[in-house]
């Protein structure tokens, strides 16, 4: 599964919509049945990608707070081991119990 930002991708599809448009009308004032044809193609396809990601199941996410970041993170330079909450961790390690340190640094 891979998490994207969907309202950016709305954004750059309107764009290109926008962009398919213009082609139409150009294509419609022109008289060139061609691109009139490919313009309102692309248009149908845009509607239906739009229509299937407004259908798109959502999932259930929230950001982790890994330990490096956690409030409750140590390191312990004598015993070179990475502490967080009383449990030996790894920098990279995330617990449900994860709170984002301040970033003045003086939650630590």
């Amino acid at each position: 599964m891979r998490l994207i930002d969907a309202d950016a991708y709305c954004a750059e599809m309107k764009k290109r919509q926008d962009a398919c448009v213009k082609w139409r009308d150009e294509a419609r004032e022109s008289g060139n049945a061609e691109d009139l044809i490919r313009a309102e193609q692309a248009l149908s396809g845009f509607i239906e990608a739009k229509l299937m990601l407004d259908h798109a199941p959502t999932v259930d996410a929230v950001p982790v707070v890994r330990c490096k970041d956690c409030k409750h993170y140590q390191h312990d330079a004598f015993l070179d081991h990475d502490w967080c909450d009383g449990r030996c961790v790894t920098p990279d390690y995330f617990c449900a119990d994860g709170e984002r340190r301040s970033m003045d640094g003086g939650d630590k």
